[in-house]
């Protein structure tokens, strides 16, 4: 499973439309160049993210994929200047609250009646949150689906329960997933239909 078309030449509109709301912290540039790399081909209709915080994981997916409908769900901690940029120039919607009880049966059946394409996990890094987030979009996945959870084996910020939540996800959903560490130590594992070799 190579998910990643590593020889894609990155065109500098693309790059420029994603600087315009760029704010470097925690998503990087080899993360931003491995999403463009990883989505650039595949339809994304509709997208979901836990975690919006700078917006720039945002502004990489929305600028690469222009998806129909795109919702990131994110604690209090959020750059609003750049959310208010995205949902001017994309079909965004950052939705201020906690994941676990945002993405709720009834959340998805209102706002992703016809299923998720992409999923990016990048909200709570703690306790159950990461699992949490990955089993509420089980039932509104759709068949050519791509999950991608941030901060899986991680060497640069090693976080123990999202590795756990992912490998029991992994286990028990039947799915199949690619670990992936960029140049700067940046972990994430990609999950798509199928078992895992």
């Amino acid at each position: 499973m190579d998910l990643i078309e590593n020889d894609f030449v990155i065109e500098e509109d693309l790059l420029k439309e994603i600087e315009d709301n760029w704010v470097q912290q925690h998503f990087d540039f080899d993360q931003r160049d491995l999403f463009i790399r990883t989505l650039h081909n595949r339809e994304i209709k509709y997208y979901l993210e836990t975690g919006f915080c700078t917006g720039s994981s945002s502004a990489t997916v929305l600028a690469t994929t222009k998806p129909e409908k795109a919702i990131s769900v994110g604690l209090a901690f959020n750059n609003m200047e750049v959310a208010e940029n995205l949902s001017e120039q994309y079909n965004f919607n950052l939705i201020v609250g906690d994941s676990t009880r945002v993405l709720n049966p009834e959340f998805m059946e209102n706002e992703f009646p016809n299923g998720i394409d992409l999923y990016f996990v990048d909200g709570g890094h703690e306790g159950q949150v990461p699992l949490l987030d990955m089993m509420a979009c089980v039932d509104h996945l759709n068949d050519d689906f791509l999950i991608i959870v941030d901060d899986y084996h991680s060497k640069v910020c090693p976080l123990p329960d999202v590795d756990e939540a992912v490998d029991f996800f992994i286990e028990h959903s039947g799915f199949k997933m690619q670990e992936i560490t960029t140049e700067t130590g940046k972990g994430m594992a990609f999950i798509t239909q199928g078992e895992s070799e």
